[in-house]
């Protein structure tokens, strides 16, 4: 189970660079999608977690059990992201949202 909590309408590779890799990885189609607020994947079924079957209603009691023990185990941990979002350290930089690398703008 993942759920996101920051606001971010797609999908982007954080981790490569913005070079042959990057490009033909969108090419193909990955991950450039929209980005679902909260992804569940069977890892028996699929282990390379291509079919996202959080909105599945056969999945709907794994998917709430999960929930519930995400939130008791943020709630007993005080994450900060439970009051929003967490700031950048010094000197951190981020992907702006909406965009395709960190200096911004589409690929």
């Amino acid at each position: 189970y993942i759920r996101y909590f920051s606001e971010r309408p797609r999908m982007v590779m954080p981790n490569v660079d913005n070079g042959y890799s990057k490009s033909r990885l969108a090419d193909l189609g990955l991950p450039i999608g929209e980005r679902p607020k909260e992804m569940l994947f069977d890892l028996a079924a699929d282990p390379q977690e291509f079919e996202n079957v959080a909105v599945s209603p056969e999945y709907a009691g794994v998917k709430a059990d999960l929930e519930r023990r995400l939130s008791g185990w943020m709630q007993a941990t005080g994450d900060p992201v439970l009051e929003g979002d967490v700031p950048l350290p010094p000197g951190g930089t981020t992907t702006p949202p909406g965009d395709y690398n960190p200096e911004g703008g589409p690929r």
